[in-house]
């Protein structure tokens, strides 16, 4: 009940129909669907009406995208004016039997009642709608504005106007049980230019688990080792040898590129490629924007901070600026990326495996290290560990037992605070 409600209230909210709006000529602006992720490009246009401003959409053709069993009946009260603007069947009623609620719309009353699916009136309000178009006498096109999907869909349903100029539109609708869906499948990499390291969700790991490679900027276009980050996308990546070629695959698309010809295969056509992929200290490095562009993969340069970000999904918004990621203080500009990286930061506060607060000066212990905190930043804590546990780590093994530990002996490099205990 609740929802019908919503649904009348909604509807109250559009203008009246009225002879200043009929004399008014609609605006026509082709647009797009995309609904829970997929576009779909529809017969009918979108209305603009010039008096009010307001955009409409046909009702039907897009309620049928959602379930293609979407009918529309029309009953005649009475023979349709000639002179009537636009020829508007203004006294017809019209019936649309979506999954299980029926809406009838009364053109001269500007009403809607709804039913369920036993023929019970659920309820019955005034309304305004758009006049409808025209075009089939035995089937005319009802326009709704888009707050009419969002109640009609249900709860939680999300429905927008997208926009690149005033001429394309885009009509975004995602049900509630595709909001979920794509929230625990959208996945997010970000990345910087000359770091080993990417964020995957949040996660820190290495773009290049052999070499360490990173990506690079050469004639204006990023280079990297893909193998890693379109596993991580869900897709696959095969190297022919023999041919120089590699081949990606992901969201059903499927890209070939050879080493150094200007060429690649997308879907089965040829396209032309501005920076060939290359090798690189031993690895083969692709232009990134050409295979994210013909992947689906949403890409972002943040010019700025020199960091690419990959969004492979459905997002309602993609930052543009990335400042918070891959941060090094300027007083310790010769920590590398790498140590920076060491450790997946996952602490908000500086506090210790014991719930100590962590401060400047501190000595810590981490596994079979010690050090000294030098700088406190949030949970991440900087220290320069100058220790170590004689008893367990020898002398021979202590830069990789270092390693293993995610620190470098004898130098500074953070830490997530949660990994830390003060040493008493």
């Amino acid at each position: 009940m609740k929802k019908i409600i919503s649904v009348l209230v909604i509807l109250l909210l559009c203008l009246p129909y009225s002879s200043a709006f009929a004399e008014q000529e609609d605006v026509v602006y082709s647009y797009t669907l995309k609904y829970n992720g997929k576009d779909y490009k529809l017969k009918n246009d979108v209305l603009k009406d010039s008096y009010y401003g307001r955009l409409f959409f046909p009702l039907l053709e897009i309620l049928q995208i959602v379930d293609p069993e979407t009918k529309q009946t029309m009953k005649m009260e009475q023979e349709p004016n000639p002179a009537a603007p636009n020829n508007s069947y203004i006294d017809a009623s019209y019936y649309i039997s979506f999954k299980e609620q029926i809406f009838k719309f009364v053109g001269r009353d500007s009403s809607i009642e709804v039913y369920d699916k036993t023929g019970t009136v659920r309820q019955s309000k005034e309304i305004q709608i758009q006049t409808t178009k025209i075009e089939d006498a035995e089937n005319p096109m009802l326009y709704v504005p888009k707050e009419f999907f969002e109640q009609a869909l249900g709860t939680n349903t999300y429905v927008s106007i997208e926009s690149s100029n005033s001429e394309k539109l885009k009509l975004v609708i995602q049900s509630s049980d595709y909001k979920a869906d794509i929230q625990e499948n959208n996945m997010v990499i970000i990345m910087k230019v000359n770091d080993p390291w990417m964020y995957v969700n949040e996660d820190v790991k290495r773009i290049d688990n052999v070499a360490y490679s990173t990506p690079v900027v050469k004639n204006g276009a990023t280079l990297l080792p893909i193998s890693n980050i379109i596993k991580e996308l869900g897709g696959n990546v095969a190297w022919d040898g023999a041919d120089q070629r590699v081949t990606i695959t992901l969201n059903d698309h499927e890209v070939k590129l050879w080493l150094n010809k200007a060429t690649a295969i997308v879907d089965g056509e040829e396209k032309s490629i501005s920076v060939s992929p290359t090798i690189i200290a031993g690895r083969t490095m692709v232009p990134l924007r050409f295979v994210s562009d013909n992947l689906g993969v949403k890409l972002v340069w943040d010019k700025e901070n020199q960091i690419i970000a990959l969004y492979n999904g459905d997002f309602q918004f993609i930052p543009v600026f990335y400042d918070g990621y891959f941060k090094t203080d300027s007083e310790n500009s010769e920590v590398k990326a790498e140590e920076n990286k060491s450790s997946q930061v996952k602490s908000t506060n500086p506090i210790d495996k014991n719930g100590n607060k962590i401060q400047l000066g501190d000595r810590v212990i981490c596994g079979f290290f010690y050090g000294e905190v030098q700088q406190v930043n949030g949970g991440r804590i900087l220290v320069y560990w100058d220790g170590k546990d004689n008893l367990w780590v020898q002398d021979k093994d202590v830069d990789y037992v270092a390693m293993l530990a995610g620190i470098n002996y004898k130098d500074s490099s953070w830490i997530d605070a949660s990994r830390l205990t003060i040493e008493k």
